[in-house]
């Protein structure tokens, strides 16, 4: 039986949770009914989770507040971090690192969802 790669484990896990995954060339992409979408990719050993949420302009039109939510975010994040990108749109990632464990990464994107 051939082992699987780290990215081959993740991509059976969230199939398994009904994810329906798209494979691009440098990162795959999951998408599921009741979760955010997610973009993963091999990253410093590990894989890098991202997802995107795109902020309203009500809410950017106050940039003090929608700052502080992120850091409310980050404040009580477990398996990620949040950040702005360069348009006022979240961005949330996650690491997971190098040795795939059902039970460890189980957990992982329970933290993330």
């Amino acid at each position: 039986m051939a082992t699987l790669t780290l990215i081959e484990s993740i991509t059976e896990h969230l199939e398994f949770l009904g994810y329906t995954i798209e494979k691009k060339e440098k990162s795959s992409y999951a998408r599921h009914p009741n979760h955010d979408d997610i973009s993963f990719m091999d990253f410093a050993g590990g894989v890098l989770h991202t997802s995107r949420w795109l902020i309203g302009s009500e809410a950017k039109a106050d940039p003090l507040v929608l700052l502080q939510w992120v850091n409310g975010l980050n404040g009580a994040a477990g398996a990620s971090r949040y950040y702005l990108d360069d348009a006022n749109d979240m961005v949330i990632e996650g690491w997971f690192p190098t040795d795939y464990e059902r039970v460890g990464y189980g957990r992982f994107i329970d933290a993330w969802n």
